[in-house]
C-alpha cells in the first residue's frame, strides 16, 4: 500500500502542460520559418543558379556539419527559384534526388535516370494542362507506348530517358550483364562498367545531344550525401562527374565535406589525392553560414520553457551555461538534440531532479559522453558517499588529480562544469578551494540537484527510486501538514521503507520536511496536526536502529524536526499544544527526551547544557510542561508499559528533576532490570558507546567513567544491581545478538567500575 500511494503521487508532476518535441523536419518558408538568418543566402545562391549558364552542366556545392541545417537550404533555394518563375524568370525543371531512400537496395544511376524521365513526363502532362489521374494515364502512353501528344524537342528528349528506362529492370539493377556487376555497387562496377554496356551508350549519347539542343535547364538537388555508405558516396559522386553531367543540368549538392572528402579518399590512386579529385566534381563549393549561437540558444531556450519555466537566473547557472551549453550548441541539430532528449525524461523526473541540473547533465550525455561517464562510473567520489564520506583529503585530491590528467581539451571548463554541479568536488578538483558541503545540502536537497542522493539516482535510473524519498513524497506530505491522520499513516510507513544502506526512511522524509520548512521554494507553514503527529509516532521512531555513523539517524531527525515546529509555531501556542499533547501521547520516551533536550538548552541540566538562545520555550513554558510530563512518566509505570519504552534515560533523568527525589526512578529501573533481560539491554544503551564493523556488528564499550555514574543526576543507578542483574542475563536466550554484546559489555564495564579501575582499562 504504502509503494501504490507513493507512486499514485508521483504521478502528479508539477506542471500538466504538454511536452511537445522537437519538429526536426526540413523548414520550406524562409519568409516565415527563417529562424537561423538562411534567407539571404539561399536567395543569393537560387539566384546564380537562375544565372547560370551551363551548356555542359554545372555542380554547386553545399558544404556544412551534418545537422547544420543544409536540408532547410535547399528547400529555401526551391522557394525562391519558384517565387522568381512567378516573376516571369525562366521555369527551371527542378528534381530532388534522394539517394538515400534507395541507399542499400537500388542502383542508384538507374534510379536517377528513372527520376528524371518521370519529372520530364509529369513537366510534359503539366504543360498539356493534365493533372490527376488523366496524368498518370498521359505518363504511362509516353513511357510505353510512345504516344505522341504533340511532336518536340522534350518529347525526344523522354523518348530517349525512357529507352534508358528499358534497359533498367524493375528492380533498379541492370537487365544486361553490366547489371550483374552494378548490382554489386563497387566503385568501378555501379559507373564505368555502365558506360561499358554498347546500347546503352549509344543512348546516352543520343540524350546529351538532344540535351545540348533542349531549352531551359534542369536542376538536380542531391541532399544528404553524407547519410550514404563509403560505396555509394563514391558511386554518387562519381555518377555526377561522368553520365550526370549532361548539358544544362545544374547540379546542387549538400554534404558534409569531412563526410564525403573522406570517402573519396580511397580512389587517391586514381586521381591526385582526394582533393584534386573532388575538385574535378564541384566547380563551386560554397560553405553553409554558421548560425549566430544567441540564434540557436533562443530556439533553444524557447523549446525547453516547459522544463525551464520558473527556473531561477542564479550565478550558478550562469556558470552551467557559460562552462556547458554554451558550448556544447554549434549547430541546429545541437539544439533538437538537446531539447527532445531532455523532454523524454522530464516527465518521469519532474521535481525529482532540479530543472536547470537535468538539462546540463542531458548536454553532458550528448556532447561530453567521456565526462558523463566519468560522474555516472564515480557516483560515491561525486557524491562524497561511501568510502568517500570517511576518506582523508589528501587521498580524496589524488585522485582529483588524476581524473584531471584525463580531460584534455577545454580541461578548465569541464572541470568548473563539475564543480558547479557538484560544489565537494572544488575541495579535490581546484587549488585553494574550500567548499563546505554541509553548510549546502540542505538547499541542494530542497532543490534536488544532482549533487545530492535522490537526485542523482533518479537521474540515473529515469526514475525515483523506491530507496529514496522523492519529491512527490515530500510533496505529498507537505500537502497533508493539517490532517493528522495522513501524517501519521505516512510517517508510520516510511519508517518501514529501507534506504540504500538500510536505514528506515523516515529520518530521511523527516529531514527533507525540515529542510523545506526552512529553505523551501514555497512557504510552508507548520501545523499543529504537524506537531500531534510527530507526538504520535515518536516512540516507534526512537526504537528504530541506524547503524550509519556519520548521519543523523532518525530519532535526531525527529527531535529536530519537532524542534523547528515548535519555534515556528510560537512559544505560548505551542506551549498550549504541548501540554494537551503531554496528557493523552503514549510516547513516553519522546516526551521526556524533547523535555530535557529543552532543559539542557535552557541550563536546568547543567552538566550537558548548550545555549538558552537554542531553545525554542521559555522558561516558563517549559515549567508548564512538568506536570503532564510527570503524570505520563507515573501512569505509564503504574501500568506497567514504561518498560516497553524504547529508551529510558531521559525518562529516568526526567523523573528524578520532576520528582527531586532520584528513589522512585531507581526503584523502579532496580526492579525491572532483575526480572527483564530486554529491560537491561535498552538500560545499558545510556551507559555504551559503540563502533560498528565491517560486518555491520556494533562493537559496545563502556563508555561512562566513575564521575558520571557517582553524579547525583544519575543516581537513578544502582551500580551493585546492575552488575548483578548483568552476570544473571549474559548468555540468556531471550536476547538476540546485539542485546547479548550489550549486556556483555555492561557487565564488564561494571566489573572495572566496581573494582575502581577506568573504563577505557
Amino acid at each position: 500500500m504504502v509503494n501504490n500511494r507513493r507512486m499514485q503521487s508521483y504521478a502528479h508532476p508539477m506542471t500538466t502542460d504538454p511536452i511537445t518535441f522537437f519538429d526536426d523536419t526540413p523548414r520550406t518558408d524562409p519568409e516565415s520559418q527563417d529562424e537561423l538568418g538562411y534567407r539571404k543566402f539561399a536567395r543569393s545562391v537560387a539566384e546564380a543558379i537562375a544565372n547560370i549558364q551551363a551548356p555542359k552542366g554545372y555542380v554547386v556545392g553545399i558544404h556544412g556539419p551534418w545537422g547544420s541545417g543544409k536540408s532547410t537550404i535547399l528547400n529555401f533555394i526551391d522557394f525562391y527559384l519558384e517565387e522568381m518563375k512567378r516573376q516571369g524568370t525562366e521555369d527551371i525543371l527542378r528534381i530532388d534526388f534522394r539517394p538515400w531512400i534507395v541507399s542499400g537496395h537500388d542502383d542508384l544511376v538507374g534510379a536517377f535516370f528513372k527520376l528524371l524521365r518521370q519529372k520530364m513526363e509529369e513537366r510534359e502532362a503539366r504543360d498539356h494542362g493534365i493533372s490527376g489521374w488523366a496524368k498518370v494515364r498521359f505518363t504511362k502512353l509516353l513511357r510505353w507506348v510512345k504516344f505522341r501528344f504533340q511532336k518536340g524537342d522534350a518529347d525526344a528528349v523522354i523518348d530517349t530517358i525512357a529507352k534508358i528506362g528499358l534497359i533498367v529492370d524493375g528492380t533498379g539493377g541492370m537487365a544486361t550483364a553490366a547489371g550483374t556487376v552494378a548490382a554489386k555497387r563497387s566503385f568501378g562496377a555501379a559507373v564505368n562498367k555502365w558506360l561499358e554496356e554498347p546500347a546503352l551508350q549509344a543512348v546516352y549519347d543520343k540524350l546529351v545531344s538532344q540535351l545540348s539542343n533542349r531549352p531551359g535547364k534542369i536542376l538536380v538537388s542531391i541532399d544528404d550525401i553524407d547519410r550514404l555508405t563509403t560505396n555509394e558516396i563514391r558511386t554518387i559522386m562519381q555518377m555526377v562527374k561522368s553520365v550526370g553531367r549532361l548539358p544544362n543540368v545544374i547540379y546542387v549538392l549538400s554534404y558534409d565535406r569531412s563526410i564525403v572528402w573522406n570517402a573519396l579518399d580511397g580512389i587517391a590512386s586514381r586521381a591526385l589525392g582526394s582533393s584534386s579529385f573532388a575538385e574535378k566534381i564541384v566547380q563551386l563549393e560554397i560553405e553553409l553560414p554558421v548560425p549566430e549561437k544567441n540564434k540557436l540558444l533562443r530556439i533553444l531556450d524557447r523549446e525547453l520553457k516547459p522544463v525551464l519555466d520558473g527556473a531561477s537566473n542564479s550565478y550558478r547557472w550562469t556558470q552551467l551555461l557559460v562552462d556547458g551549453l554554451h558550448r556544447w550548441i554549434r549547430l541546429p541539430r545541437d539544439v533538437i538534440r538537446l531539447a527532445n532528449s531532455t523532454k523524454f525524461v522530464w516527465p518521469g523526473l519532474n521535481g525529482e531532479v532540479d530543472a536547470q541540473d537535468l538539462v546540463i547533465m542531458e548536454g553532458m550525455r550528448l556532447f561530453d559522453p567521456e565526462l558523463f561517464d566519468w560522474v555516472k562510473s564515480n557516483r560515491d567520489y561525486v557524491l562524497g558517499q561511501g568510502r568517500w564520506r570517511m576518506t582523508m583529503g589528501d587521498e580524496a585530491n589524488q585522485y582529483g588529480e588524476l581524473f584531471k590528467t584525463t580531460l584534455g581539451e577545454n580541461r578548465s571548463d569541464r572541470i568548473e562544469l563539475l564543480c558547479a554541479l557538484f560544489p565537494r568536488l572544488a575541495n579535490h578538483l581546484k587549488t585553494e578551494a574550500f567548499i563546505n558541503h554541509d553548510d549546502h545540502y540542505d538547499r541542494m536537497l530542497v532543490a534536488r540537484r544532482i549533487a545530492v542522493e535522490p537526485a542523482y539516482d533518479a537521474y540515473f535510473s529515469l526514475f525515483p527510486l523506491e530507496d529514496v524519498v522523492s519529491k512527490a513524497d515530500l510533496r505529498d506530505f507537505i500537502s497533508h501538514l493539517d490532517d493528522k491522520s495522513y501524517l501519521v499513516r505516512m510517517l508510520r510507513g516510511f519508517s518501514e521503507r529501507r534506504g540504500n544502506e538500510g536505514q528506515s526512511l523516515v529520518g530521511d522524509l523527516l529531514e527533507q520536511v525540515r529542510y523545506s520548512l526552512r529553505n523551501g521554494e514555497e512557504t510552508i507553514t507548520s501545523t499543529e496536526s504537524g506537531l500531534r503527529a510527530l507526538f504520535e509516532v515518536g516512540d516507534d521512531i526512537l526504537a528504530i536502529e541506524d547503524s550509519r555513523m556519520l548521519v543523523l539517524g532518525a530519532g535526531a531527525q525527529l527531535s529536530f524536526a519537532v524542534k523547528d515546529v515548535v519555534a515556528e509555531l510560537g512559544d505560548h501556542r505551542a506551549t498550549e499544544v504541548l501540554q494537551d499533547v503531554f496528557s493523552s501521547t503514549q510516547s513516553v520516551a519522546f516526551a521526556a527526551d524533547f523535555w530535557v533536550d529543552r532543559g539542557r538548552e535552557l541550563g536546568v541540566f547543567s552538566d550537558e547544557g548548550s545555549s538558552a538562545r537554542d531553545c525554542p520555550l521559555s522558561r516558563e513554558s517549559f515549567d508548564a510542561l512538568r506536570e503532564p510530563l510527570k503524570a505520563l512518566i507515573e501512569r505509564k509505570a503504574s501500568n506497567r508499559s514504561l518498560e516497553q519504552a524504547p529508551q529510558y534515560f531521559d525518562i529516568l533523568r526526567a523523573w528524578v528533576e520532576l520528582d527531586g527525589d532520584p528513589s522512585r526512578a531507581r526503584a523502579w529501573l532496580s526492579s525491572n532490570v532483575m526480572s527483564n533481560p530486554n529491560v537491561l539491554a535498552k538500560a545499558a544503551v545510556g551507559l555504551l558507546s559503540y563502533s560498528t564493523g565491517d560486518d555491520g556488528k556494533r562493537r559496545y564499550g563502556f563508555s561512562r567513567s566513575a564521575r558520571d555514574l557517582n553524579d547525583p543526576s544519575r543516581a537513578f543507578y544502582d551500580t551493585d544491581v546492575l552488575l548483578e542483574a548483568a552476570t544473571k542475563w549474559t548468555g540468556n536466550p531471550q536476547l538476540n545478538d546485539d542485546e547479548a554484546a550489550r549486556v556483555e559489555a555492561l557487565r564488564l564495564g561494571l566489573v572495572r567500575f566496581n573494582t575502581g579501575q577506568s573504563a577505557q582499562d
